[in-house]
Parts: C-alpha cells; structure tokens; sequence
C-alpha cells in the first residue's frame, strides 16, 4: 500500500531523494510522507523523527536496506530516505 503511493509520487515529480534535501523539506513542513531505510544511521533517524513530530509527517520504515530502497525507485545508487511532498 504504502510502496504504491511512493512510486505515484515518483512517476509525478514529487519525490524529495537524499537526505539532505529530505531534511530541509522536513525543516519547512512540504512533505507529506517519508520513507526511511532500515538500515538508515539512527542519528539520522533520530534527527528526522524530531523535526517530523514538529511538522506531521509521518515516516514509514522501508522494509528493506538504502540499496534495496534505491532499486525500487529505478536509481542505481543507495537510498537512507526519500520524501514525499504534499
């Protein structure tokens, strides 16, 4: 379920990929939705769950590793999160 509105927003333009860019649009509330690899450093983790809570977004752990989560979104490279915006 959740896996089908990420490759909606994929094929629409308005996935948000990296960490970097998926934390400054979590910092000013655009996304919607953030996907988040298992195998994510939990410091990161730990940083996005904070500025989430303070902006909505709900962060659904990828059942898989960054590299698996890369490869479902047709990306030859590994993946720790990727944003949905609203």
């Amino acid at each position: 379920m959740k896996e089908t509105k990420l490759k909606e927003a994929l094929a629409n333009n308005r996935a948000v990929i990296g960490t970097k860019s998926v934390l400054k649009n979590v910092k000013s509330g655009e996304l919607q939705t953030v996907f988040v690899a298992k195998n994510c450093p939990d410091t990161i983790k730990k940083d996005l769950s904070h500025y989430a809570s303070l902006s909505s977004i709900e962060i659904v752990e990828f059942d898989g590793t960054g590299k698996q989560l890369g490869t479902f979104c047709g990306k030859p490279f590994s993946i720790a999160m990727i944003g949905i915006k609203k």
